[in-house]
């Protein structure tokens, strides 16, 4: 599947309100059309690989990228008139022809009162060591202080129903940051970018804080880092860096793959 990223145009600033709106409605296509790539994930693990007998392997996903990855979608209010909030994950869920669909976003048996539905079986931590932030999946983890939402909520729902293990996502992304510089992988050469040790600091960080992060975790179920989202590219999009991306991305695969010793994590 090929994934086209979404550019946003500069706007006049007197169309300020149009552009912020017209954004939130890109960013939420962009999202649901991105979760269709989970396709391409097997549905569960070979027996050979599912750790120690009764136990089954947490399955990790890195979650990496600029803004896009970030997340910029806007929640809007669960406890408001959702016709009246345009361009909000609330607006679309709520509509009438998509409200049974997703009415357990908020309505499901992990619910605070007026709140989101936190799943029991997929998890996300962002950050690394006393900044890390993490629980159940639920909206909240993207957007402006992290009161919105971005991939990480289409991406974890789907894999949460495709797999019969636990899922992991471990979210690490940066806005305004480019590939050939901030994010460059060791294999490139030139100067590793700033953004790449903290990425591998996160998922390490993460690994090591797996009985904090999912309840009832023990070490002999062992993990998987199966996958690796990226959402990134804009920053890249000009005449010095875009000759050079094909190989840059290439490179940070690999060399993610080689430092955690994970061959068979799939890239998206």
């Amino acid at each position: 599947m090929t994934i086209r990223a979404e550019k946003n145009e500069p706007q006049p600033t007197n169309r300020f309100r149009q552009r912020i709106a017209g954004g939130a409605l890109r960013g939420l296509a962009t999202y649901l059309t991105l979760i269709a790539a989970v396709s391409m994930f097997p549905a569960s693990l070979p027996a050979a690989e599912k750790g120690a007998p009764g136990k089954k392997p947490v399955m990790i996903f890195l979650l990496s990228g600029q803004s896009n990855m970030t997340g910029r979608g806007d929640l809007g209010d669960l406890n408001k008139p959702a016709a009246e909030q345009k361009a909000t994950l609330v607006r679309y869920i709520k509509a009438p022809e998509n409200v049974d669909k997703y009415k357990g976003l908020y309505s499901g048996p992990n619910t605070p009162r007026s709140d989101w539905t936190a799943r029991e079986d997929v998890f996300i931590t962002m950050g690394a060591g006393k900044d890390a932030v993490h629980g159940g999946l639920r909206p909240g983890y993207g957007g402006f202080r992290n009161k919105g939402f971005g991939p990480e909520l289409g991406i974890g729902h789907v894999l949460g129903e495709r797999y019969e293990e636990t899922v992991l996502l471990v979210k690490v992304a940066f806005g305004a940051n480019n590939l050939a510089v901030n994010f460059r992988p060791p294999s490139s050469g030139g100067q590793l970018g700033d953004k790449y040790p903290l990425v591998v600091e996160a998922l390490r960080d993460a690994i090591a804080r797996l009985p904090e992060i999912v309840p009832g975790y023990d070490k002999s179920q062992g993990y998987k880092i199966a996958g690796f989202f990226w959402n990134q590219g804009e920053h890249d999009a000009d005449a010095k860096f875009a000759p050079e991306y094909e190989a840059n991305l290439a490179n940070l695969i690999k060399d993610l793959r080689k430092e955690f010793d994970a061959p068979d994590m799939r890239a998206v």
